[in-house]
């Protein structure tokens, strides 16, 4: 008997830690995002998806420029600190990173080192 306790003792201290640690990631969600004031186009609207497979993280990020949807090539993305997420992506045949700097369900940030990011949890 006194088996079985430690046995669901153990089983239910690691589901609880295994929960935890995805629940309390900060950057894992579906965000909407404005990049601002980008040349010859405007603001551009865009939806970022941030998923995590074990220890990598995994973003998909979506757009429209004239009515076109698009998505963008995403080259990597990972975290600097447990508040700030870089995602490397090619635009056009060049590196543009994005570094985004969390703060509960909204972000900040920079496209490049140039253009302004503003974005929110949506799911």
């Amino acid at each position: 008997m006194r088996y079985l306790f430690y046995y669901i003792f153990i089983f239910f201290c690691l589901s609880c830690a295994v929960l935890k640690s995805t629940e309390n990631d900060p950057f894992i969600g579906k965000y909407k995002m404005t990049v601002f004031n980008v040349d010859q186009v405007g603001d551009i609207p865009a939806i970022l998806t941030i998923k995590k497979d074990k220890k990598l993280y995994n973003s998909d990020v979506n757009y429209k420029i004239n009515d076109e949807e698009r998505s963008l090539d995403i080259i990597s993305t990972y975290s600097v600190d447990s508040s700030t997420l870089i995602v490397e992506s090619l635009i056009d045949g060049s590196q543009i990173d994005f570094e985004l700097n969390f703060e509960g369900s909204v972000f900040t940030g920079t496209a490049g080192g140039y253009y302004d990011i503003e974005g929110s949890k949506i799911e």
